[in-house]
């Protein structure tokens, strides 16, 4: 007779709430793979492994096909809570028994892979509850039986939902930033850029854009989020993003002209000093640079650090849409990261164009 995930969550769902001892479950997880599954005379227990002139380590159970380890299993009790050292144990049995698949049993069922090629520890690929509508279930059931058991569809599964897990996660990464401040200076560049198409003057745009508040949620409705490689988990959300009347965002004044949020206050007042003291790049740099750092930053160099850094924000640091030129024909950019808790303090901006000549003022 032929056995269904049904049967196997059941069995285990049941031993969860008996409270079944470690030992009892041991003998339930024996029972399942050795008739449900049929690995019969296949599947060993406790095998002496050597490590060492004398010391053995003892898997829990070993899975062999033509002869050949395939499969690792670490169980534990039902009603167990996972640690790291219970991963770690597993996966030193799957690298002593040169195996690429290894299985925890405990509180839940979880599939490891360990890519052939790859230094970092097996990855997780699916995660099992004792539940009927578990995602994986059929799929437990058809490549662990040992009628069914190929080594190399059980690889290409593995390959394949990594490249899934991989691109769950970047999704949600994606979802996660746009969701963030740099998500709202997206939209905000954006409309920027549009109503600027429409004939609209910098400061035009500004004081449209202190009019509103850009808000950005999720739809309201349950998504599928990774939490981590092969762990996918049902998170509530809330609404889509939306555009909402809001209190005036602070604006600023530059000698009097133009109203300017923070970060681009700062970048006027380097426009204003250029114009009015058209300076090499040198120059700009020691009057900028030496009382606020990274104030300023030369293409050049903007475009060689992005070029070496990881960083996910790394283009939106500097007002490349604004590039000045210094009277020595050198393109730079302003910094962006200013403001109340980010790399330059706003008070620093005020405080230098006042020793510079020039009055940041809040507009009323």
């Amino acid at each position: 007779m032929d056995f269904s995930w049904n049967d196997i969550y059941q069995d285990f769902l049941n031993c969860k709430e008996k409270k079944c001892s470690e030992r009892e479950f041991q003998n339930n997880i024996y029972s399942v793979f050795r008739y449900y599954l049929r690995w019969q005379n296949c599947v060993v227990a406790e095998e002496s492994i050597p490590i060492g002139a004398a010391n053995t380590i003892r898997p829990d159970f070993v899975l062999y096909k033509d002869n050949l380890p395939q499969v690792v299993i670490e169980s534990k009790e039902p009603n167990h809570i996972q640690t790291e050292r219970n991963k770690e144990q597993l996966f030193s049995y799957m690298r002593q028994k040169k195996v690429d698949f290894g299985l925890y049993i405990g509180e839940m069922i979880q599939l490891y892979y360990d890519v052939p090629t790859d230094v970092e520890m097996p990855l997780l690929i699916f995660t099992l509850d004792y539940r009927m509508d578990s995602r994986y279930g059929s799929s437990f059931v058809n490549f662990f039986n040992f009628i069914d058991f190929d080594r190399n569809q059980l690889v290409d599964f593995c390959s394949n939902r990594i490249q899934e897990i991989q691109k769950e996660r970047q999704i949600e990464l994606d979802t996660q930033q746009l969701l963030s401040d740099d998500g709202v200076k997206l939209c905000e560049t954006l409309l920027k850029s549009h109503f600027a198409s429409k004939g609209y003057s910098e400061a035009d745009v500004e004081i449209l854009m202190n009019d509103i508040e850009i808000v950005l949620r999720r739809k309201s409705q349950t998504v599928q989020t990774p939490l981590s490689v092969g762990v996918v988990s049902s998170t509530p959300v809330v609404s889509r993003y939306e555009y909402k009347p809001s209190k005036k965002r602070q604006m600023y004044s530059v000698n009097g002209k133009g109203a300017y949020c923070k970060n681009r206050s700062a970048l006027e007042l380097v426009r204003s000093y250029l114009r009015d003291h058209p300076s090499s790049y040198h120059t700009i740099v020691s009057v900028f640079n030496g009382h606020v750092p990274n104030y300023v930053s030369s293409k050049e160099e903007v475009e060689y650090k992005e070029g070496e850094s990881y960083d996910r924000s790394k283009t939106k640091r500097w007002h490349k849409d604004s590039p000045l030129v210094s009277s020595d024909g050198v393109t730079f950019y302003v910094t962006t990261q200013v403001g109340d808790n980010c790399p330059t303090d706003f008070k620093d901006i005020v405080s230098l164009s006042e020793d510079l000549g020039y009055k940041i003022e809040l507009l009323s």
